[in-house]
């Protein structure tokens, strides 16, 4: 059977947990067998991968993950936002660019959904 295919996509650091609760929903609606789930992270929001405040983010991202959920970081942003990739969860991995990641998922069929 063909999965759907979904990306999600966050640049506000304030969407963290409607990005998780998504997921969470999707995945738990659809069936992680059903479904392939992205979420790509740029922007300020990279910030929360390393410096966050909430360790409950960390921790839903790595129960995501293990449900299927792959989650990346801009490599951009990252830059940017003067953090050190080798701080990031081990989870996450890192695009070169965000936007340029998006164009490809979208041309892949994935549908786009920014909360």
């Amino acid at each position: 059977m063909k999965k759907f295919k979904v990306v999600f996509h966050i640049s506000d650091p304030n969407k963290w947990n409607i990005l998780l609760a998504n997921i969470s929903n999707i995945l738990d609606d659809m069936g992680a067998e059903n479904i392939e789930v992205n979420a790509i992270v740029n922007g300020g929001a990279v910030k929360e991968y390393i410096g966050d405040s909430d360790s409950r983010i960390i921790s839903k991202i790595n129960d995501l993950s293990q449900k299927g959920a792959k989650f990346m970081a801009c490599n951009n942003a990252l830059v940017a936002n003067g953090l050190d990739k080798e701080l990031l969860p081990r989870v996450v991995k890192v695009v070169p660019a965000g936007v340029s990641e998006l164009t490809k998922k979208q041309f892949e069929g994935y549908a786009y959904i920014k909360p």
